[in-house]
Protein backbone atom coordinates (compact mmCIF):
# COMPACT_ATOMS: atom_id res chain seq x y z
CA UNK A 1 0.00 0.00 0.00
CA UNK A 2 1.22 3.55 -0.95
CA UNK A 3 1.31 6.14 1.98
CA UNK A 4 2.26 8.97 0.17
CA UNK A 5 -0.96 10.66 -0.38
CA UNK A 6 -2.12 10.57 3.41
CA UNK A 7 1.63 11.24 5.02
CA UNK A 8 1.87 14.62 2.38
CA UNK A 9 -1.32 15.56 3.18
CA UNK A 10 -0.87 15.38 7.22
CA UNK A 11 2.54 16.74 6.70
CA UNK A 12 1.36 19.62 4.86
CA UNK A 13 -1.18 20.74 7.37
CA UNK A 14 1.68 21.10 9.86
CA UNK A 15 4.38 22.36 7.67
CA UNK A 16 2.83 23.94 4.28
CA UNK A 17 5.92 26.11 2.98
CA UNK A 18 8.22 22.32 3.78
CA UNK A 19 5.83 21.09 1.50
CA UNK A 20 6.46 23.15 -1.25
CA UNK A 21 9.97 22.36 -1.55
CA UNK A 22 8.89 18.73 -1.36
CA UNK A 23 6.27 19.06 -4.48
CA UNK A 24 9.18 21.11 -6.06
CA UNK A 25 11.52 17.94 -5.49
CA UNK A 26 12.07 14.97 -7.97
CA UNK A 27 11.83 11.75 -6.20
CA UNK A 28 14.75 9.12 -6.03
CA UNK A 29 14.14 6.92 -8.53
CA UNK A 30 17.13 5.07 -10.01
CA UNK A 31 19.05 5.56 -7.05
CA UNK A 32 16.43 3.47 -4.96
CA UNK A 33 16.38 -0.51 -4.65
CA UNK A 34 13.02 -1.94 -3.28
CA UNK A 35 12.75 -5.58 -2.56
CA UNK A 36 10.18 -7.05 -0.96
CA UNK A 37 10.69 -5.90 2.69
CA UNK A 38 14.40 -4.77 1.87
CA UNK A 39 14.41 -0.79 1.05
CA UNK A 40 18.25 0.31 0.20
CA UNK A 41 19.47 3.76 -1.44
CA UNK A 42 22.47 3.55 -3.52
CA UNK A 43 23.12 -0.08 -2.32
CA UNK A 44 22.66 1.12 1.65
CA UNK A 45 19.80 0.10 3.95
CA UNK A 46 17.57 1.99 5.12
CA UNK A 47 16.70 0.00 7.88
CA UNK A 48 17.65 -4.03 9.21
CA UNK A 49 15.53 -6.53 7.45
CA UNK A 50 15.78 -9.33 10.20
CA UNK A 51 14.82 -7.64 13.69
CA UNK A 52 13.91 -4.03 13.00
CA UNK A 53 11.98 -3.71 16.56
CA UNK A 54 15.48 -4.84 18.24
CA UNK A 55 17.42 -2.26 15.68
CA UNK A 56 14.84 0.45 17.12
CA UNK A 57 15.40 -0.76 20.69
CA UNK A 58 19.06 -0.52 20.44
CA UNK A 59 18.61 3.07 18.82
CA UNK A 60 16.29 4.32 21.77
CA UNK A 61 18.49 2.72 24.19
CA UNK A 62 21.76 4.67 23.28
CA UNK A 63 20.34 7.84 23.16
CA UNK A 64 20.38 10.74 26.01
CA UNK A 65 17.00 11.81 26.26
CA UNK A 66 16.28 15.42 27.27
CA UNK A 67 13.27 17.89 26.70
CA UNK A 68 15.03 18.99 23.40
CA UNK A 69 16.31 16.12 21.04
CA UNK A 70 17.45 16.27 17.33
CA UNK A 71 17.27 13.34 15.06
CA UNK A 72 19.24 13.86 11.69
CA UNK A 73 17.25 11.40 9.56
CA UNK A 74 13.74 9.23 10.05
CA UNK A 75 14.85 6.19 8.42
CA UNK A 76 11.50 4.58 7.19
CA UNK A 77 9.57 7.14 9.30
CA UNK A 78 9.59 4.73 12.48
CA UNK A 79 12.27 6.71 14.24
CA UNK A 80 10.09 9.77 15.19
CA UNK A 81 7.21 7.29 16.59
CA UNK A 82 9.74 5.50 18.36
CA UNK A 83 11.80 8.26 20.09
CA UNK A 84 8.56 10.41 21.02
CA UNK A 85 7.32 6.93 22.84
CA UNK A 86 9.96 9.21 25.58
CA UNK A 87 7.79 11.45 28.07
CA UNK A 88 10.83 13.20 28.53
CA UNK A 89 10.94 14.80 24.95
CA UNK A 90 9.10 18.11 24.82
CA UNK A 91 10.68 19.32 21.62
CA UNK A 92 11.50 16.67 18.83
CA UNK A 93 13.74 18.57 16.15
CA UNK A 94 13.55 16.18 13.16
CA UNK A 95 16.66 16.67 10.23
CA UNK A 96 15.69 15.57 6.95
CA UNK A 97 19.09 15.46 5.35
CA UNK A 98 17.34 14.77 1.53
CA UNK A 99 14.50 16.04 0.61
CA UNK A 100 14.41 13.33 -2.77
CA UNK A 101 14.59 10.92 -0.02
CA UNK A 102 12.29 12.28 2.22
CA UNK A 103 9.55 12.10 -0.58
CA UNK A 104 10.18 8.75 -1.11
CA UNK A 105 10.13 7.29 2.23
CA UNK A 106 6.76 9.11 2.49
CA UNK A 107 5.47 6.21 0.79
CA UNK A 108 6.14 3.44 2.62
CA UNK A 109 4.51 3.74 5.98
CA UNK A 110 1.56 5.44 7.92
CA UNK A 111 3.57 8.14 9.33
CA UNK A 112 0.88 10.54 10.26
CA UNK A 113 0.73 9.50 14.09
CA UNK A 114 4.86 11.56 14.28
CA UNK A 115 3.77 14.04 12.21
CA UNK A 116 0.48 15.10 14.33
CA UNK A 117 2.06 15.16 17.19
CA UNK A 118 2.74 18.49 18.81
CA UNK A 119 6.31 18.23 19.67
CA UNK A 120 7.31 17.75 16.55
CA UNK A 121 9.56 20.37 14.39
CA UNK A 122 11.07 19.85 11.24
CA UNK A 123 13.59 21.36 9.23
CA UNK A 124 15.36 20.60 5.64
CA UNK A 125 18.57 20.95 5.90
CA UNK A 126 20.88 23.03 4.46
CA UNK A 127 24.57 24.93 4.38
CA UNK A 128 23.45 27.08 6.70
CA UNK A 129 21.29 24.52 9.47
CA UNK A 130 23.11 24.57 13.09
CA UNK A 131 24.24 21.11 14.66
CA UNK A 132 22.09 20.57 17.62
CA UNK A 133 22.95 18.29 20.38
CA UNK A 134 21.43 15.72 22.46
CA UNK A 135 20.99 14.11 18.85
CA UNK A 136 20.35 10.65 17.30
CA UNK A 137 21.43 10.43 13.42
CA UNK A 138 20.17 7.60 11.30
CA UNK A 139 23.17 6.16 9.27
CA UNK A 140 21.60 5.94 5.99
CA UNK A 141 20.04 9.41 6.12
CA UNK A 142 23.84 10.83 6.82
CA UNK A 143 25.47 8.41 4.10
CA UNK A 144 22.84 10.25 1.64
CA UNK A 145 22.89 13.58 2.58
CA UNK A 146 21.93 16.31 0.00
CA UNK A 147 25.40 17.69 -1.36
CA UNK A 148 23.85 21.00 0.19
CA UNK A 149 24.57 20.24 3.79
CA UNK A 150 27.77 18.24 3.43
CA UNK A 151 28.95 20.55 6.05
CA UNK A 152 26.16 19.22 8.71
CA UNK A 153 26.85 15.45 7.84
CA UNK A 154 30.41 15.62 8.64
CA UNK A 155 30.00 18.15 11.67
CA UNK A 156 27.39 14.76 12.59
CA UNK A 157 30.11 12.26 11.52
CA UNK A 158 32.93 14.69 13.46
CA UNK A 159 30.18 13.83 16.89
CA UNK A 160 30.13 10.45 16.27
CA UNK A 161 33.80 9.52 16.28
CA UNK A 162 34.44 11.72 19.05
CA UNK A 163 34.29 8.84 21.56
CA UNK A 164 36.40 6.41 19.40
CA UNK A 165 39.05 9.35 18.98
CA UNK A 166 38.88 10.13 22.57
CA UNK A 167 39.37 6.28 23.33
CA UNK A 168 42.26 6.23 21.08
CA UNK A 169 44.00 9.32 23.09
CA UNK A 170 43.61 7.76 26.15
CA UNK A 171 45.27 4.50 24.95
CA UNK A 172 47.92 6.95 23.31
CA UNK A 173 48.57 8.47 26.78
CA UNK A 174 51.47 6.17 28.23
CA UNK A 175 53.25 7.16 24.72
CA UNK A 176 52.79 10.89 24.49
CA UNK A 177 54.02 11.67 28.13
CA UNK A 178 57.31 9.39 27.53
CA UNK A 179 57.68 11.08 24.32
CA UNK A 180 57.47 14.79 26.37
CA UNK A 181 60.20 13.20 28.95
CA UNK A 182 62.08 12.36 26.10
CA UNK A 183 62.40 16.13 24.38
CA UNK A 184 62.17 17.66 28.17
CA UNK A 185 66.07 18.47 27.61
CA UNK A 186 66.24 19.09 24.25
CA UNK A 187 63.25 21.93 24.05
CA UNK A 188 65.46 24.15 26.74
CA UNK A 189 67.40 25.35 23.99
CA UNK A 190 64.30 26.32 21.92
CA UNK A 191 62.97 30.21 22.15
CA UNK A 192 59.17 30.34 23.49
CA UNK A 193 56.79 30.95 20.52
CA UNK A 194 55.37 33.94 22.35
CA UNK A 195 58.33 35.70 21.43
CA UNK A 196 56.71 35.72 18.08
CA UNK A 197 53.38 37.22 18.95
CA UNK A 198 52.57 40.57 17.96
CA UNK A 199 55.79 40.72 15.88
CA UNK A 200 54.36 41.25 12.00
CA UNK A 201 51.92 44.05 12.57
CA UNK A 202 52.78 45.71 9.37
CA UNK A 203 53.17 42.59 6.90
CA UNK A 204 50.95 39.95 5.09
CA UNK A 205 51.19 36.10 5.90
CA UNK A 206 51.55 33.80 3.69
CA UNK A 207 50.21 30.38 5.41
CA UNK A 208 50.96 27.07 3.20
CA UNK A 209 49.91 24.15 3.18
CA UNK A 210 50.45 20.68 1.37
CA UNK A 211 47.09 20.10 -0.46
CA UNK A 212 47.37 19.37 -4.26
CA UNK A 213 46.17 23.11 -5.10
CA UNK A 214 49.42 24.07 -3.97
CA UNK A 215 50.96 22.85 -7.24
CA UNK A 216 48.76 25.95 -8.73
CA UNK A 217 48.98 28.64 -6.65
CA UNK A 218 52.34 28.42 -5.47
CA UNK A 219 53.27 30.99 -8.46
CA UNK A 220 51.71 33.28 -6.45
CA UNK A 221 54.13 32.76 -3.63
CA UNK A 222 56.97 32.72 -5.97
CA UNK A 223 55.71 36.37 -7.65
CA UNK A 224 55.21 37.81 -4.20
CA UNK A 225 58.82 36.56 -2.57
CA UNK A 226 60.37 38.13 -6.32
CA UNK A 227 58.52 41.02 -5.96
CA UNK A 228 60.21 44.54 -4.42
CA UNK A 229 58.50 44.30 -1.45
CA UNK A 230 59.72 40.74 -0.44
CA UNK A 231 59.72 42.06 3.42
CA UNK A 232 56.71 42.72 3.82
CA UNK A 233 55.48 38.52 3.43
CA UNK A 234 56.54 36.06 5.72
CA UNK A 235 55.79 32.48 4.54
CA UNK A 236 54.80 30.44 7.53
CA UNK A 237 54.45 26.72 6.12
CA UNK A 238 53.32 23.05 7.13
CA UNK A 239 56.71 20.61 7.58
CA UNK A 240 55.37 18.23 4.76
CA UNK A 241 54.89 21.58 2.11
CA UNK A 242 58.27 22.45 2.38
CA UNK A 243 59.64 20.13 -0.57
CA UNK A 244 57.80 21.44 -3.02
CA UNK A 245 58.40 24.52 -2.01
CA UNK A 246 62.51 24.45 -2.32
CA UNK A 247 62.15 22.71 -5.39
CA UNK A 248 60.62 26.45 -6.43
CA UNK A 249 63.42 27.99 -5.30
CA UNK A 250 61.16 29.48 -1.98
CA UNK A 251 62.32 29.37 1.22
CA UNK A 252 59.99 29.35 4.20
CA UNK A 253 60.86 31.83 6.91
CA UNK A 254 58.70 29.63 10.07
CA UNK A 255 58.22 25.93 9.21
CA UNK A 256 55.53 24.53 12.09
CA UNK A 257 55.31 21.20 13.02
CA UNK A 258 53.03 19.06 15.17
CA UNK A 259 53.10 15.77 14.80
CA UNK A 260 54.85 13.26 16.29
CA UNK A 261 56.66 11.03 13.36
CA UNK A 262 57.84 13.89 11.68
CA UNK A 263 61.88 14.23 10.83
CA UNK A 264 63.87 16.02 9.29
CA UNK A 265 63.72 13.59 6.07
CA UNK A 266 60.12 14.76 5.60
CA UNK A 267 61.07 18.22 5.88
CA UNK A 268 63.50 18.26 3.09
CA UNK A 269 63.03 15.25 1.24
CA UNK A 270 66.02 14.72 -0.49
CA UNK A 271 67.07 18.79 -0.36
CA UNK A 272 70.26 20.03 1.37
CA UNK A 273 70.07 20.87 4.48
CA UNK A 274 71.53 24.30 4.36
CA UNK A 275 68.45 25.24 2.36
CA UNK A 276 66.74 25.55 5.90
CA UNK A 277 70.15 27.88 7.05
CA UNK A 278 67.14 31.41 6.88
CA UNK A 279 64.24 29.57 8.50
CA UNK A 280 62.87 28.80 11.86
CA UNK A 281 61.48 25.33 13.13
CA UNK A 282 58.24 25.82 14.55
CA UNK A 283 57.54 23.03 16.81
CA UNK A 284 54.98 21.00 19.96
CA UNK A 285 56.34 19.43 22.38
CA UNK A 286 55.43 16.06 20.83
CA UNK A 287 57.61 15.88 17.92
CA UNK A 288 59.89 13.70 17.27
CA UNK A 289 63.49 14.06 19.57
CA UNK A 290 65.31 13.60 16.15
CA UNK A 291 64.22 16.43 14.29
CA UNK A 292 64.59 18.78 17.17
CA UNK A 293 68.48 17.34 17.44
CA UNK A 294 69.12 17.25 13.77
CA UNK A 295 67.88 20.97 13.30
CA UNK A 296 70.78 23.25 13.55
CA UNK A 297 69.37 26.40 13.28
CA UNK A 298 66.47 28.71 15.18
CA UNK A 299 63.69 27.05 17.04
CA UNK A 300 60.68 27.90 18.96
CA UNK A 301 58.26 25.76 21.17
CA UNK A 302 54.86 25.92 21.35
CA UNK A 303 51.68 23.89 23.13
CA UNK A 304 49.03 22.82 22.41
CA UNK A 305 45.82 22.09 25.03
CA UNK A 306 46.32 18.60 25.00
CA UNK A 307 49.98 18.48 25.82
CA UNK A 308 49.76 21.08 28.27
CA UNK A 309 47.10 19.03 29.91
CA UNK A 310 49.01 15.95 29.71
CA UNK A 311 51.91 17.42 32.18
CA UNK A 312 49.37 19.28 34.51
CA UNK A 313 50.27 22.58 32.92
CA UNK A 314 53.81 22.05 33.88
CA UNK A 315 55.31 23.98 30.71
CA UNK A 316 57.29 27.07 32.27
CA UNK A 317 54.63 29.29 30.48
CA UNK A 318 55.41 27.58 26.46
CA UNK A 319 53.03 29.69 24.35
CA UNK A 320 49.78 27.86 23.26
CA UNK A 321 48.69 27.51 19.83
CA UNK A 322 45.40 26.83 18.91
CA UNK A 323 44.94 22.68 17.68
CA UNK A 324 42.06 20.36 16.28
CA UNK A 325 44.39 17.58 15.03
CA UNK A 326 46.29 19.32 12.20
CA UNK A 327 49.52 21.24 11.80
CA UNK A 328 47.36 24.14 9.39
CA UNK A 329 45.71 24.76 12.75
CA UNK A 330 49.19 25.85 14.54
CA UNK A 331 50.51 27.49 11.73
CA UNK A 332 47.18 29.78 11.08
CA UNK A 333 46.74 30.49 15.04
CA UNK A 334 50.68 31.50 14.78
CA UNK A 335 50.12 33.80 11.95
CA UNK A 336 47.00 35.59 13.88
CA UNK A 337 49.02 35.88 17.08
CA UNK A 338 51.39 37.33 15.02
CA UNK A 339 48.80 40.16 14.48
CA UNK A 340 49.54 40.27 10.46
CA UNK A 341 47.05 42.81 8.59
CA UNK A 342 46.29 39.74 6.78
CA UNK A 343 46.66 35.99 6.09
CA UNK A 344 46.53 34.13 3.04
CA UNK A 345 46.44 30.15 2.67
CA UNK A 346 47.58 28.15 0.07
CA UNK A 347 46.90 24.40 -0.18
CA UNK A 348 44.78 23.98 2.30
CA UNK A 349 42.05 21.85 0.56
CA UNK A 350 41.34 19.29 2.98
CA UNK A 351 40.30 16.90 0.33
CA UNK A 352 41.60 15.19 -2.91
CA UNK A 353 41.78 17.31 -5.40
CA UNK A 354 41.62 14.44 -8.64
CA UNK A 355 42.21 12.20 -6.30
CA UNK A 356 45.93 13.61 -4.94
CA UNK A 357 46.79 13.66 -1.58
CA UNK A 358 49.40 16.20 -1.17
CA UNK A 359 51.33 18.35 -3.57
CA UNK A 360 54.12 16.58 -4.95
CA UNK A 361 54.11 13.79 -2.24
CA UNK A 362 52.97 10.39 -3.87
CA UNK A 363 49.71 9.11 -2.72
CA UNK A 364 50.08 7.05 0.00
CA UNK A 365 53.81 8.24 1.24
CA UNK A 366 52.18 10.54 3.97
CA UNK A 367 49.11 8.74 4.74
CA UNK A 368 46.95 5.92 3.77
CA UNK A 369 44.55 6.79 1.38
CA UNK A 370 41.74 5.20 -0.44
CA UNK A 371 39.18 6.66 -3.20
CA UNK A 372 36.07 6.55 -2.17
CA UNK A 373 32.83 8.83 -2.22
CA UNK A 374 31.50 8.38 1.48
CA UNK A 375 32.80 11.30 2.66
CA UNK A 376 33.19 14.01 0.77
CA UNK A 377 33.93 18.20 1.03
CA UNK A 378 32.52 21.33 -1.58
CA UNK A 379 34.84 23.42 -3.43
CA UNK A 380 35.02 26.70 -3.87
CA UNK A 381 33.42 26.30 -7.15
CA UNK A 382 30.74 23.85 -5.58
CA UNK A 383 32.70 20.40 -6.90
CA UNK A 384 32.96 17.48 -5.42
CA UNK A 385 36.27 16.50 -3.66
CA UNK A 386 36.46 13.05 -1.67
CA UNK A 387 37.90 13.06 1.52
CA UNK A 388 38.19 11.90 4.62
CA UNK A 389 36.97 11.42 8.15
CA UNK A 390 39.76 13.30 9.25
CA UNK A 391 40.02 16.01 6.78
CA UNK A 392 36.76 16.90 7.01
CA UNK A 393 36.76 17.32 11.08
CA UNK A 394 40.43 19.48 10.63
CA UNK A 395 37.94 21.46 8.27
CA UNK A 396 35.10 21.55 10.91
CA UNK A 397 37.58 22.98 13.57
CA UNK A 398 39.74 25.79 11.11
CA UNK A 399 35.62 27.15 10.66
CA UNK A 400 34.60 27.15 14.18
CA UNK A 401 38.17 29.16 15.15
CA UNK A 402 37.83 31.75 11.74
CA UNK A 403 34.16 31.89 13.34
CA UNK A 404 35.82 32.59 17.24
CA UNK A 405 38.14 35.14 15.83
CA UNK A 406 36.12 37.36 13.25
CA UNK A 407 38.41 40.41 13.45
CA UNK A 408 41.35 38.02 11.81
CA UNK A 409 41.55 38.38 8.44
CA UNK A 410 42.21 35.05 6.10
CA UNK A 411 42.10 34.92 2.91
CA UNK A 412 42.17 31.23 0.65
CA UNK A 413 44.03 31.30 -2.91
CA UNK A 414 42.04 28.85 -4.56
CA UNK A 415 38.49 27.70 -4.88
CA UNK A 416 40.09 24.05 -6.19
CA UNK A 417 40.32 22.85 -2.59
CA UNK A 418 37.43 22.64 0.19
CA UNK A 419 35.41 25.90 0.60
CA UNK A 420 36.26 27.65 4.31
CA UNK A 421 33.63 29.02 6.00
CA UNK A 422 35.50 32.60 6.99
CA UNK A 423 38.15 32.23 4.27
CA UNK A 424 37.06 33.66 0.99
CA UNK A 425 38.69 33.12 -2.12
CA UNK A 426 41.00 35.96 -3.66
CA UNK A 427 42.34 33.82 -6.58
CA UNK A 428 44.82 36.02 -7.86
CA UNK A 429 46.49 38.63 -6.31
CA UNK A 430 48.73 41.36 -7.10
CA UNK A 431 51.89 42.17 -5.46
CA UNK A 432 50.17 44.38 -2.90
CA UNK A 433 47.97 41.71 -2.16
CA UNK A 434 44.88 43.45 -3.26
CA UNK A 435 42.12 41.31 -5.40
CA UNK A 436 43.11 41.71 -9.05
Amino acid sequence: MNHYDSNFSAFKNRWPTLANEISKTNRLTDEIQIQKNKISVNHKQLFSVYNREKELNLFFNSTIFTEKLTIYGISVGDIPDKFLTNKTVRCLQVVIMNIALFKRVLEFRDQTHWMSDPRVKVLFADDSTNFSTPMFASAPDIYNADSKCWRLKNRIIQHLNEPYLKKKYSNKKPALISRLKQTKDLRKSSLNVTELFKSAKNQYALVVAAGPSLEKTIRIIKKLKSSVKTEDYRVIVVDVSCPILFRNGITPDLIVTLDTKITLDYVLRKNKKENLSQSALVHSMLVHPDLISDWKFNRYCFQTKNESELVDGQTNNVGELFSGGSVIHPAIDLARRMDFRKTFLFGADFGFIDGKTHALWKNKELMKYENNDECYVLSGSGRKINSTSSFSSYLTYLEAYLRAHPEFLCFNTSNEGAAIQGAPVLSEIDENLHPL
